[in-house]
């Protein structure tokens, strides 16, 4: 999962990463789902680029909360095949 914080654009970026991700772990075993599901650290990696791109610097966000409504996107595509997928879906 380390890799995923990687993705940040600036340090203070890198730790809200790192510790959502902790977070998730603890929270919701991601540790373990990553593990076990294929291509879901590539769909992460989506994720955490689709956030970056949509509001530039992470930390700015900070404190404040996001509503994603629907969850889904019609332009979600595999990070294998590159089509559309429902690798994007909740678990």
């Amino acid at each position: 999962m380390a890799s995923l914080a990687d993705l940040a654009r600036t340090p203070s970026d890198r730790e809200l990463i790192s510790h959502a991700l902790h977070e998730l772990d603890l929270g919701h075993h991601l540790a373990a789902k990553i593990a076990a599901t294929p291509h879901l650290e590539a769909i992460m990696a989506e994720f955490v680029n689709r956030l970056t791109d949509a509001f530039g610097a992470l930390s700015k966000l900070h404190g404040q909360s996001i509503l994603d409504i629907a969850c889904g996107s019609n332009s979600s595509r595999s990070p294998v095949t590159d089509m559309r997928t429902t690798e994007f879906e909740a678990w």
